[in-house]
Order: C-alpha cells, then structure tokens, then sequence
C-alpha cells in the first residue's frame, strides 16, 4: 500500500510538475508572441521614422539648392526701387541697336481684383529697318515675365522728307522706320 502511495504521489507530482512546466511554456509563449508583435510595431514605426527623415533630408537638400536660384530669380523681379534703372536700361537698349528709343509712358499699376501688379511701359523706336526690327526683337525678349500689348512698326516718310526738304542730298540715306510698343511687365514686386 505504500508503494501505491508513492506510486500516486509521484505521479500526481510529475503531472503538476507537467502543468506547471506546460504553464510556463505557456506563458513563455505568450509573452514570446506579444513581444513579436511589439517587436514588429516597433519596425514600422522605425520605418516610418526612417522615412520621414528621407523626406526631411531631401526637402532640406533641395531648399538649400534652390536658395542660390532664388537670389538669381530675384534679378528677374522689378521692385519700387528698380524701375527708374529698368527704364534707362530700356533706353539704352536702342543705343546698343542703333536706334533712337524714347519712352513714351510708363506707369505702375497696383494689384487690382484679378489684374496682378504691373508696370505699364510704352516706347517709340526710331531708325533703320534691320535696327528697329532688331529693338523689338530684343524687346520681346526681355527676361521679365511680360506681354505684349500693341506693336506698330511702320516706315516713317515723314523723316525722309524732313532730310530731303533740308536739302541734303544723301541719296544712301537709310529709310526710316518707326516702332511703337507697349507691354507690361508683371514680373514686379510693388
């Protein structure tokens, strides 16, 4: 009867030892699950981070190189300050051309409604065919963001006759051509 004793002793204390060996893998398993799914959270979120310092070291990259374009961008932006050298530039402009360029009007228009800021500039071209045609193109060209209002370009007769009614007898007297031109330039800072 002792040896039936001992028997069912150790076998209920191998059966709790099993429940508590079972309970520990249990919960050796459970914590190894929520630690794998910590474990997995934590890489997404390290993933993310590893993305949106990407981002952040791209967008700081790229406004560094555009800070060098945008103080060049500012020398194709008029400004109160610059319209007065803008205009003698646009003078000098038939000089180098060989023209006579006089500006007619100029003004300064402020933002209205939908109508952005602009300046108004309106100027008169005289001189040869190819050295008028040449002020316009050079004209049409500026590197303002500006349009085109009106352009007329027309032989001025009235020039020959005033050189042929002094008497002057210049028969390779170049014709005269005369160019008007207004545009606006909305590339200001007003």
């Amino acid at each position: 009867m002792r040896q039936k004793h001992t028997t069912i002793i150790g076998l209920l204390g191998i059966s709790a030892l099993t429940l508590a060996l079972i309970g520990i893998l249990f919960f050796a398993w459970m914590r190894i699950r929520n630690n794998e799914q910590l474990v997995q959270t934590l890489q997404e979120k390290v993933a993310t981070e590893e993305h949106q310092s990407t981002e952040f070291t791209t967008l700081t990259k790229t406004i560094k190189a555009t800070e060098s374009q945008n103080e060049q961008l500012a020398a194709y932006v008029i400004t109160p300050e610059d319209v007065v050298p803008f205009l003698t530039t646009l003078e000098q402009v038939g000089v180098r051309a060989n023209t006579a360029v006089t500006l007619t009007s100029a003004s300064v228009e402020p933002k209205k409604d939908t109508v952005p800021a602009h300046l108004a500039v309106t100027l008169n071209a005289i001189g040869s065919f190819e050295n008028v045609y040449r002020t316009l193109r050079t004209f049409e060209a500026l590197p303002y963001e500006h349009s085109i209002s009106s352009v007329t370009f027309v032989f001025d007769d009235t020039q020959t006759k005033k050189n042929t009614a002094t008497g002057q007898t210049n028969i390779s007297m170049d014709p005269v051509w005369k160019l008007t031109l207004s545009f606006t330039i909305t590339s200001v800072q007003f």
